[in-house]
């Protein structure tokens, strides 16, 4: 090959590893700051650019890590491996965001090589500066202290994922010793009786509780002599009366457990999390001044700039993550849970975190929009829509709605497009009195699976109980009456309830069917009466919606097919 040719093809990598570099940085920023929007929404235009900044921004980093090596002169080799820990530091990720989606924390072995080539890379350009060619010691100790925390980083983010996969998540709960269990039932917070700080409030007991929501995420089930410790714990923290905070609870536990499956939350919030967080501004810091007084000869301005953008944005970012952990309730639960330590006095007794807590929290951009700082953990409140005999009896042609939804049809895939449709499209918002009846009933079943327990009724179950012990089981000893007793027990575990999918499809037909011939009845009703229709019938549309759209958010086999065969057999219906 000509000399011309082979400068020139070094020339265009090593450029392209510059656009990489800053491509890379662009996207982690951009990763930082739409990382909440993944939160609420399931589809739309800034899903789309944070789910497209997530893989360019992985893909650019693991291709310019594998291009590292290339430097015309010692100079420039020195500036590429400090972008190089800048590059691992990129794809370890912020801390508000490590997978995009629940099949991200699988880790495959593909994933696995890759992370082990994207270390591989970095290390490799660092021998070949320091060993190699012994570079400056000045950039020799900017490079070190940000290939550490680029390790350690992007450690952080592989633990944090394999703590998230569900199936992790059932063993870490079934190892949990029953005594911590105990203690964290005692230190769940009452919420408070006044209006201030609710929403924190609600917060801090919804760590309390989280246990319980991980169990019921994992559908690992507590022990039967538990269950009336946790009733009783229950009824003692919300009254009755109080559905009001009792729904900011569950909204705030199911945020809690989006923190847990979604980011960084289970490595930030620990003793060397903590540690990392308070070192990462002060390293970084010390990074930047050393290269700001360093000798730039030999180097050009192009590559300067870079690398200042990179250490500035780093600095910056550093101090966010930094604030970020020591003003969240993550940190409250995480001193809570240790009682004995002298942080949990100096801090939580005495009042000061609550103060560093609002004094950081009082630095918040949304305050400026008048916006809550937890706003962005409340759930919208918006609800799908799907009804399947509106489905199966309209033209195939007006199933959308307007022309933004025909293009998302036709560039997106069906479920894609389906959750645009039905949720972003045709769903509503619920009201507050909808919310409280929908708690009501539910609470009330709840009283009626764990009823408050009478000292007599129990005193006058274990005396019949004796009683029957001691009369004599002549007709036990019967073999017929094994038999019997054996067939019972048999036919009992053979009886299948159906499975919850098929629940869901019979009630929502059957909703559907009695509204349809009630209508006379339901104009001359009452407006209360309207009211509760309307409910029912969105309620009904909405558990059809999860069948329909998100069947991985229902509990129990996912039946696709029992779905798609009703639909196919009310088409028939209808057809004929």
């Amino acid at each position: 090959m000509p000399g011309w040719m082979v400068r020139t093809v070094f020339l265009l990598n090593s450029w392209v590893i510059r656009a990489l570099v800053v491509f890379s940085f662009a996207a982690h920023v951009t990763i930082v700051f739409l990382a909440g929007v993944r939160r609420r929404r399931a589809i739309g235009l800034p899903i789309t650019i944070l789910w497209a900044a997530n893989q360019l921004g992985r893909w650019a980093a693991t291709y310019a890590l594998s291009k590292l090596a290339l430097g015309s002169t010692p100079q420039e080799l020195e500036l590429v491996t400090l972008w190089g820990a800048f590059l691992l530091l990129h794809a370890a990720g912020p801390d508000n965001i490590t997978a995009y989606s629940l099949e991200d924390n699988v880790l495959s072995t593909r994933q696995k090589v890759e992370m082990i080539l994207q270390v591989s890379g970095a290390a490799f350009a660092m021998y070949k500066n320091i060993v190699i060619r012994s570079g400056s010691g000045t950039m020799v100790w900017i490079s070190s202290f940000m290939f550490i925390m680029g390790i350690f980083k992007y450690w952080e983010r592989a633990k944090a994922m394999q703590l998230a996969n569900l199936e992790n998540l059932r063993s870490s709960i079934k190892k949990k010793k029953e005594t911590r269990r105990r203690r964290s039932l005692r230190n769940i917070r009452r919420p408070s009786s006044s209006k201030h700080d609710n929403d924190e409030e609600a917060l801090l007991v919804a760590h309390g509780l989280l246990d319980i929501t991980k169990g019921a995420f994992v559908d690992s089930s507590i022990n039967e002599h538990q269950i009336p410790v946790y009733a009783g714990r229950r009824r003692e923290i919300f009254p009755k009366s109080g559905w009001g905070m009792m729904y900011k609870v569950v909204d705030m536990e199911l945020s809690l457990m989006y923190d847990i499956l979604y980011t960084k939350a289970a490595m930030v919030h620990t003793w060397h999390g903590y540690a990392m967080r308070a070192a990462s501004p002060f390293a970084t810091s010390m990074a930047f001044m050393l290269f700001w007084f360093d000798s730039k000869q030999g180097q050009r301005m192009t590559d300067v700039l870079i690398t200042y953008v990179l250490l500035g944005g780093t600095v910056l970012l550093d101090i966010i993550w930094l604030l970020r952990a020591v003003a969240s309730t993550w940190t409250y639960s995480f001193l809570n849970d240790r009682p004995h330590l002298w942080v949990h006095h100096a801090l939580l007794c005495s009042g000061k975190w609550r103060q560093l807590h609002r004094s950081i929290v009082s630095l918040d951009p949304s305050l400026i929009l008048a916006k809550e700082p937890s706003s962005y953990r409340k759930w919208s409140g918006k609800i799908g829509q799907y009804n399947l005999l509106h489905e199966c009896t309209r033209d195939k042609d007006q199933r959308t709605r307007e022309y933004l939804s025909s293009v998302v049809k036709k560039v997106a895939s069906e479920g894609m497009w389906m959750e645009y449709e039905y949720h972003n499209l045709r769903g509503i918002h619920i009201s507050q009195d909808f919310k409280k009846k929908l708690l009501d009933c539910i609470w009330d079943y709840m009283y009626l699976a764990y009823p408050v327990e009478d000292m007599e009724e129990v005193e006058e179950e274990e005396k019949k109980k004796k009683e029957a012990e001691k009369k004599p089981k002549l007709l036990m000893m019967l073999p017929e009456h094994h038999n019997v007793e054996n067939i019972r027990k048999l036919e009992e575990a053979l009886d299948f309830l159906p499975e919850f999918q098929e629940s869901i499809l019979i009630m929502h037909i059957a909703t559907d069917i009695v509204f349809m011939y009630t209508k006379f009845e339901q104009n001359a009703a009452s407006s209360k009466s309207k009211d509760n229709v309307k409910m029912i019938k969105a309620l009904s549309d909405y558990m059809m919606f999860l069948v329909a759209v998100r069947p991985t958010m229902l509990p129990g086999l996912k039946l696709r097919s029992l779905y798609e065969a009703t639909k196919e057999a009310l088409a028939k219906i209808w057809s004929k």
